[in-house]
């Protein structure tokens, strides 16, 4: 029999708050198992079994394989001469004079490496975007994991492999946007993280693959000013960004290619207007108006004899947008919450191309995804996110398929109204009630057990601190 200690009905030897094995719960305890253990069946319990990518991955493949056979006049113009010289030169030894592409070397690489795939010339070619398509969706699960178990990672990849922006990019044009912006997502979620060095270097690759990542800077720029990074990780930031574009210099350096070669390519596209997008058999872009290659945006309104003074409008708009997003963002208590700095990177990834002159119909790419990502987590989001889709389908629409179901006119009016949204959906959610104060990811505080978790319009409160769903 069980000696007691008397008046407490507490076993001798017991120690105070410990529930004896088989015995009911302490008396003002906390339950068996307390609330980790709850929490962790629940999420258990929401938490999609890995068989579940087996019938997404079945669906990305087989919507992939119509578009295999496309031959896009970029291809014909650019990416294939490229792939027959490099076959030619030596594969990686052809780096040594790079003046046969306009590209930067990295993508090169890229070509050097799968001309060794025993495979046609088409495949290889689209296989590098295809394989980017996979590691963006892998990066924008990542995105929507923060805080948001159960299916938001699934949903998000398998949306973001979906989209049909993505699939027709990559497996039908062969365009390796999907390469920058995985790279470009990676780095501001990690700045989102506070780690700032490891953002930049990943940003200074996404550069050294495709100049458009630099659209990323003012939403990268917005975080840090969010976050009140110090000056010494800023700079250490700004170092790595430097460092990891340059890194992808040395193969070519190492087979002999000029450095002034290398220094001149981004600038010959700034000032040739960029890597033109091309339709079957046709090579190269024709604007549709002075100021935009056909890009869904606000220049799609003007008329084709417009004086210059708006290009120069173009870039006050951009830098008013961005002072305009970071007076909402950064005077908020929840500046640094991670669904705000989201929807405010997803209102800028409109915003940005939508105002730039001289934008190609694929410089959206990059807010193709982002506002994706950013419905994950907002559901307000998601006709966003439809609207930029369906603009972006429209631009690619003469190109790829020689029809324009939408005047371009009408797809920026669409874009428009998408970005107007954005702006609506983090204005919203800024009206909300502040969360408290965070805690960094992994951190615990000391103290007594917290009550039960509260909702309150769409945020979580938990132990240690509060962070948005």
């Amino acid at each position: 029999m069980t000696v007691r200690d008397a008046g407490s009905g507490r076993a001798e030897g017991a120690r105070p708050g410990v529930r004896p094995r088989g015995g009911p719960a302490p008396e003002g305890g906390p339950p068996a198992g307390g609330r980790t253990t709850v929490v962790a069946v629940r999420r258990s319990r929401l938490r999609p079994a890995w068989w579940w990518t087996l019938p997404v991955i079945a669906v990305a493949v087989g919507v992939r394989i119509p578009f295999l056979p496309e031959i896009s006049g970029d291809y014909t113009a650019f990416v294939s001469r490229w792939y027959d010289w490099i076959a030619s030169h030596g594969h990686l030894a052809a780096l040594r004079d790079p003046t046969f592409a306009n590209y930067n070397p990295p993508y090169l690489y890229l070509l050097a490496l799968v001309g060794y795939l025993p495979v046609p010339k088409l495949l290889a070619v689209k296989s590098i975007s295809i394989v980017f398509d996979v590691v963006l969706a892998l990066v924008a699960s990542r995105f929507a994991a923060r805080r948001s178990p159960g299916w938001a990672p699934l949903v998000a990849a398998a949306v973001v492999l979906l989209l049909p922006t993505v699939v027709v990019n990559g497996a039908g044009w062969g365009q390796c946007d999907s390469i920058y912006a995985s790279c470009t997502i990676a780095a501001l979620l990690l700045a989102v993280r506070r780690r700032p060095v490891w953002a930049g270097l990943l940003f200074g690759i996404a550069v050294a693959f495709k100049l458009q990542a630099v659209f990323a800077a003012p939403m990268l720029l917005l975080v840090v000013l969010a976050h009140r990074e110090r000056i010494r990780s800023v700079a250490g930031a700004a170092g790595a960004a430097v460092a990891g574009f340059v890194a992808l210099w040395v193969p070519a350096l190492l087979a002999g290619a000029p450095l002034s070669v290398l220094l001149a390519v981004y600038p010959n596209q700034v000032t040739g207007g960029g890597v033109g997008g091309g339709g079957r058999g046709v090579g190269g872009a024709v604007a549709s108006a002075p100021y935009t290659y056909n890009a869904p945006n606000f220049y799609q309104w003007l008329p084709a004899g417009a004086p210059t003074v708006w290009t120069w409008s173009g870039y006050l708009l951009v830098v008013l947008s961005v002072i305009a997003v970071a007076a909402l963002v950064l005077p908020h208590p929840d500046r640094s919450a991670t669904d705000v700095l989201l929807l405010a990177a997803a209102a800028l990834a409109v915003a940005v191309p939508f105002f730039l002159p001289s934008m190609h119909e694929r410089y959206f790419f990059l807010a193709d995804v982002l506002t994706v990502v950013a419905a994950v987590r907002n559901r307000w989001m998601w006709p966003v996110a439809a609207a930029v889709q369906l603009a972006s389908l429209a631009a690619y629409a003469p190109f790829l398929w020689h029809t324009t179901p939408i005047p371009l006119a009408a797809a920026a009016a669409v874009e428009a109204a998408a970005l107007a949204g954005s702006l609506v959906v983090l204005g919203l959610r800024l009206r909300l009630p502040p969360t408290g104060r965070r805690v960094p990811d992994g951190a615990r505080t000391a103290g007594p057990a917290p009550e039960a978790p509260a909702r309150t319009a769409g945020v979580a409160v938990a132990a240690g601190g509060t962070e948005p769903v």
